[in-house]
């Protein structure tokens, strides 16, 4: 049986978007100020065209009471000019000398901040227009389609549980049993089995594995296919075993569709976790990034982050706002904060779902291959190919290819990178006879091109 997850068509609905341009009206003068962070060119405040009075010259004191009375009034009154003409240029220049500027209006009520700004009210910041994004009914539908989508996207997700039975005989002859509960999800139906994915370690050395549907009892279920290398398993349970109640309350889950990309930053999702010890939590969160990988033998694995706090133990299943499946929660590019939550992209490993769902084991050449850089491009003078960074001394691929080779095609079918590198292995089994082309470093700077059949394993 081979099971097809490539993607189908669906329309997508706009989430509201919230803007931040802001302009706000200055009460004083009715001019329009911009709050933004783009810089607004103010014009200097003119000159006084007054001209100032000069200031006297020195003059003679003389002995008249009077006049001696009259000459100190006069240098009093030429000081205060002098002190007026001063402020007038410190205003002109924007010069100012008090904690807190005051700037009399004509009601004298105009309020300046110490850097000079408007003290505003936080209303005053918003135009129409921008509190329409803000209004209720808008934040109540954005509400909504959120928790839906974590209504909709929690019925895929089941308790795994790994259930391991051990005989003690002292003391006394007891038979000990150990229970640990992981996450799955729903990913296929075959109409008389559905089958679940879930960490292959969580079910590697189990006794035996049942599977709890939120309902009811738990139900028996067998390891169905495996990859240890990517952590991944798929576990069978009989649709004979289930209740009626069961079967309707579990809902398959859907991988994304091609058209619309849905790991970009910035877009929302949801996580569902689990913690040891702890009630089951879903949260929702914003993706941080998505242009984290990780080569591993003949296969690539692409990451993406989620804004939410994550735990060391703690794993799961993460949906986009349409219910579709985004990838399974992992640990192995986060830092010891924990402050984001690293998802397993499930996009780029479409062929390894298929074959796990299909019961096939997932085959390939040994190697592990990365991305030229482009100084090995223009030093090997190769237009296309991946760089074989090591060799599995157990594959076949071990007595023909070496680390530092150039792998340039598969039969004939150009490997530009690592994911068309392992798109194109995807499409073999174990036991298929393949030509590699590739180019060997023979001397310094000088590549030469070979090739070599060798069967996939």
């Amino acid at each position: 049986m081979h099971v097809d997850v490539s993607r189908t068509d669906r329309n997508y609905s706009q989430y509201p978007v919230v803007t931040n341009s802001l302009e706000v009206t200055d009460k004083s003068d009715s001019k329009t100020q911009n709050t933004s962070n783009t810089p607004v060119n103010t014009p200097a405040l003119s000159k006084p065209t007054s001209t100032p009075t000069p200031k006297p010259q020195p003059t003679e004191l003389v002995k008249n009471d009077s006049d001696s009375g009259n000459k100190v009034d006069n240098e009093k009154t030429e000081d205060k000019k002098q002190e007026d003409e001063k402020g007038t240029d410190n205003e002109s220049n924007g010069v100012v000398s008090s904690d807190l500027i005051v700037k009399n209006d004509e009601d004298n009520q105009n309020v300046f901040s110490q850097d000079g700004s408007d003290e505003k009210n936080d209303d005053d910041y918003y135009e129409e227009e921008d509190k329409e994004s803000f209004t209720k009914e808008a934040l109540d539908r954005a509400y909504e389609i959120i928790k839906k989508a974590e209504r909709d996207s929690k019925k895929s997700i089941v308790t795994v549980s790994n259930i391991h039975e051990e005989i003690v005989y002292l003391p006394s002859y007891n038979k000990i049993t150990t229970k640990k509960d992981y996450f799955g999800v729903a990913l296929f139906n075959t109409g008389n089995s559905l089958l679940l994915l879930t960490k292959y370690s969580n079910v590697k050395s189990s006794g035996r594995i049942e599977v709890d549907f939120g309902i009811g009892n738990s139900v028996a279920a067998d390891l169905y296919s495996f990859d240890e290398m990517l952590d991944l398993c798929v576990v069978e349970v009989l649709t004979s075993r289930l209740t009626k109640e069961q079967s309707e309350h579990v809902t398959v889950a859907m991988l994304t569709t091609d058209e619309v990309n849905k790991y970009t930053v910035g877009s929302l999702a949801i996580a569902h976790e689990k913690y040891t010890g702890f009630k089951d939590m879903s949260f929702e969160g914003t993706i941080t990034s998505v242009d984290n990988s990780k080569e591993i033998k003949d296969r690539v694995i692409d990451f993406f982050t989620l804004n939410t706090i994550n735990y060391a133990k703690a794993e799961g299943f993460v949906f986009n706002l349409d219910g579709e499946l985004l990838g399974m929660i992992d640990h192995s590019l986060e830092d010891e904060s924990h402050q984001v939550t690293t998802v397993m992209s499930f996009d780029s490993m479409r062929w390894a779902l298929s074959k796990l769902l299909s019961g096939d084991k997932i085959s390939g050449l040994g190697v592990t291959v990365s991305n030229m850089s482009d100084v090995l491009r223009q030093k090997a003078n190769a237009k296309t190919g991946v760089f074989v960074k090591e060799v599995d001394k157990n594959s076949n691929s071990f007595d023909y290819l070496v680390a530092g080779d150039i792998l340039v095609a598969v039969n004939s079918l150009e490997c530009s990178d690592v994911h068309a590198y392992v798109e194109i292995m995807s499409k073999f089994k174990a036991g298929d006879v393949v030509t590699l082309t590739l180019l060997r470093e023979k001397f310094p700077g000088e590549y030469r091109e070979e090739e070599y059949e060798i069967v996939v394993q």
